[in-house]
């Protein structure tokens, strides 16, 4: 099991890479065309572009929760046995794990934007730390923290009432994504638009199911593979999940007019389709795929390549809008090169300090 939940990371990451790829090649379109990416232009890069970059960044929606998963399943290990919970010392060395290259490579994120002469006050930079703001995607660090931070609380409770937390956990995520929904929806106010910016902040209200089912299959994984028996059904539940999960975000997206909709996985048919991936992946054996060893490589690199490689797609895009911007109109070839240098150059980096006299300070840099 434990194989196939860093294969699952793995493929995790990868499509990570995809997905930003995707909407760093709508940025692109942005840029050469000096507006918002929209709809309005399938005419100008083509139906097939547009629908194109849409399923994929649909298609990946499963990225957060099954890291929220595979990090609940870990920390239920230590939970097994005659040890009740995580203990302070184990949750504050993964926390510093986490923290410690997250703060350096903000701190470089907003020194680089220091030098293009974008400078703000020290609480602004505060705040962008405690909410992942230096890039897009790191709000997950600040996420997976308070999970952690929270974990010698939950687990003990977890692990003697299952259904009950599990019930729970549930309960809240489906209030905070109704809360979404419904002022998304409704009538906009300015009050509205602040009770939505707070529901959609990195907070583990909105995420706590998937960290929770995790800790639960983690204490029950023999029970639970039960459910993996029925592989084929899941596979299908996985394709039709999918669709609907595209077509929702779609759907609400031009309904409200909010861009959010298209990149969020905290849908209701997103989340099920999250859960149904998640078990779809384990119900099959993927040990001795053909890209077995290389997802098992990257399930093991993970957190380097997501503080990089966005930083890494940026400097590509930047590059291509300056010297060859006609490849924009073409994503077909555009979108596998962003995916090779996302993956690629994140890679080297980590393998050159590896290999360097700053190898000492890899754990620091990279996790």
């Amino acid at each position: 099991m434990s194989r196939r939940l860093f294969l699952l990371n793995g493929l995790s990451i990868l499509a990570v890479v995809c997905v930003h790829a995707a909407i760093w090649g709508e940025i692109s379109v942005s840029w050469l065309t000096g507006c918002p990416f929209t709809a309005s232009h399938c005419d100008q890069i083509g139906l097939l572009t547009y629908w194109g970059l849409t399923v994929v960044e649909g298609v990946a929606d499963f990225i957060v929760p099954v890291f929220l998963f595979v990090s609940g399943f870990f920390a239920s290990y230590t939970a097994r046995g005659s040890q009740s919970a995580l203990n302070w010392k184990t949750v504050t060395m993964r926390v510093r794990h986490l923290v410690v290259p997250y703060v350096i490579w903000s701190v470089v994120i907003f020194v680089g934007d220091a030098t293009r002469g974008d400078v703000s006050s020290p609480m602004w930079y505060l705040l962008q730390l405690l909410r992942g703001g230096a890039d897009p995607p790191y709000y997950y660090v600040p996420l997976l923290c308070q999970f952690y931070l929270l974990s010698p609380l939950v687990i003990p409770i977890a692990k003697k009432r299952s259904r009950l937390v599990l019930l729970a956990s549930a309960l809240i995520q489906l209030g905070t994504m109704g809360l979404v929904y419904c002022v998304s929806l409704g009538s906009r106010t300015p009050a509205s638009n602040i009770i939505l910016r707070i529901a959609r902040l990195p907070l583990f209200p909105g995420w706590s199911f998937f960290f929770i089912f995790g800790v639960v299959f983690g204490f029950h994984s023999k029970r639970l593979r039960q459910l993996l028996r029925f592989r084929w059904g899941l596979l299908v539940g996985v394709i039709v999940l999918a669709l609907l999960s595209i077509l929702e975000s779609e759907v609400l997206y031009r309904r409200t007019g909010d861009a959010a909709w298209r990149t969020t996985p905290l849908t209701i048919s997103s989340s099920s389709y999250a859960i149904s991936f998640i078990l779809c992946f384990l119900a099959f054996d993927w040990a001795h795929g053909p890209l077995s060893s290389f997802l098992y490589q990257l399930g093991k690199r993970i957190f380097g390549i997501y503080l990089l490689h966005w930083q890494v797609l940026e400097l590509a895009t930047l590059a291509i809008c300056s010297f060859a911007p006609c490849v924009i109109e073409h994503q077909v070839i555009l979108q596998p090169v962003f995916i090779v240098l996302g993956v690629g150059v994140p890679l080297l980096i980590m393998e050159g300090v590896a290999r360097s006299p700053a190898k000492r300070f890899y754990r620091h840099l990279f996790g």
